[in-house]
């Protein structure tokens, strides 16, 4: 998520300042030849000060312990600071960094609110870029002073 989205890939930050990842789950499945992992039943995964929870987090490992990828579905819900994302699956891609938003995206700071088909979250440079887009401002930022 935040500094390479899940587990840590690309981005612009240099390894050493990459914070840990922590999934939580009631429940995982792990297929080791086919190095996937699969958490269900209301997952929690944490990076720094991103928190994404769904549904359920399928997570693809490249080699050795290097996650490649994570699906999340179901009820995705994305929290960093003030801005919330929130969608019916996301996929996260540790080559850039990014959590592509798709089912309803949304993202929420205060009053303020960007919705589209598709929205893409680059958390290390902290960039959206959204497809199809609805930008809804607060008056009060809109309003001459």
């Amino acid at each position: 998520m935040e500094g390479g989205a899940v587990g840590g890939g690309g981005g612009s930050l240099p390894a050493e300042a990459r914070p840990p990842l922590t999934i939580e789950a009631p429940d995982s499945s792990w297929d080791l030849r086919g190095r996937t992992v699969r958490f269900t039943g209301g997952v929690r995964a944490q990076r720094a000060q991103v928190v994404l929870t769904c549904d359920e987090l399928q997570v693809q490992y490249a080699s050795g312990e290097r996650v490649q990828s994570a699906l999340a579905t179901g009820r995705v819900e994305v929290v960093h600071g003030t801005r919330t994302a929130t969608s019916d699956s996301a996929l996260l891609t540790t080559a850039d960094g990014s959590i592509v938003l798709t089912g309803d995206p949304r993202i929420s700071d205060g009053p303020n609110q960007l919705s589209g088909q598709r929205i893409t979250l680059y958390l290390d440079d902290e960039r959206v870029r959204c497809e199809g887009c609805r930008l809804r401002v607060d008056g009060q930022a809109v309003s001459p002073k």
